[in-house]
């Protein structure tokens, strides 16, 4: 009877032990980490605001806000250019002409590629009226009050004549008063609202061949002749 006690003991107590692969610790598990690797802690690079003007075309010229007569003048050695079906360098050709050096230029239509805008920070909350169309400003558009936040980047497009520019701000772009420093603040910016950097095409005719041509600093020169006082 003892033995059969003894026996039932050792039974309860085999149930109540775990398994040895269960109870045993488990290994412990190196971390390694590449040499000369620095995990990146630093804060992540702020979002550039989106520019939209760049691949578009703005009708005008770079000088809109000077008041005048814009006079061009080829300065380049005479001989024949290539005349252009659009503006751009990937348009094909549509004609020849000669150009002689000193002579001016005929300008049918002019349209500036900004390449680079002016990015200004505005100084304070300012109010404009805004219109937004196509792009062209000979366009009539609807006006409406646009708010412009303190500390907000605004992209300084070009001129328009008469004191407006065309103006981004994020996503959207419109046309309203030019800045001034007195409410907006930008590197070297002296007020000007001609772009930082930008691509001029011009439509002329000579003698008959009509197309596009680009205009450049080696190749030509220009004024604005401020118009005639009344007497």
């Amino acid at each position: 009877m003892r033995v059969l006690i003894a026996a039932a003991v050792f039974l309860v107590a085999c149930e109540k032990e775990p398994p040895a692969e269960l109870s045993a610790a488990p290994e412990p598990v190196e971390v390694t980490q590449d040499v000369g690797v620095t995990p990146d802690v630093s804060a992540p690079a702020a979002k550039e605001e989106p520019f939209l003007g760049s691949s578009k075309p703005l009708d005008g010229t770079p000088f809109d806000h000077i008041e005048g007569t814009l006079k061009l003048t080829y300065t380049g050695p005479t001989g024949e250019v290539e005349l252009l079906r659009g503006a751009g360098e990937d348009q094909s050709v549509s004609g020849k002409a000669m150009l002689q050096t000193g002579k001016e230029v005929f300008v049918n239509r002019s349209t500036v590629f900004v390449l680079k805008p002016r990015r200004l920070t505005a100084k304070k909350d300012v109010e404009v009226i805004a219109q937004r169309f196509d792009r062209v400003a000979s366009k009539t558009g609807k006006e409406d009050l646009h708010e412009i936040k303190a500390g907000e980047t605004v992209n300084l497009l070009k001129a328009t004549g008469g004191g407006s520019c065309w103006m981004s701000v994020l996503n959207d772009d419109f046309i309203a008063g030019c800045p001034i420093p007195d409410d907006f603040s930008g590197e070297d910016w002296d007020g000007s609202p001609t772009p930082s950097e930008y691509v001029w095409w011009i439509r002329t005719s000579i003698k008959g061949a009509q197309g596009w041509i680009r205009v450049d600093d080696k190749n030509f020169s220009w004024e604005v002749k401020p118009p005639k006082k009344r007497r």
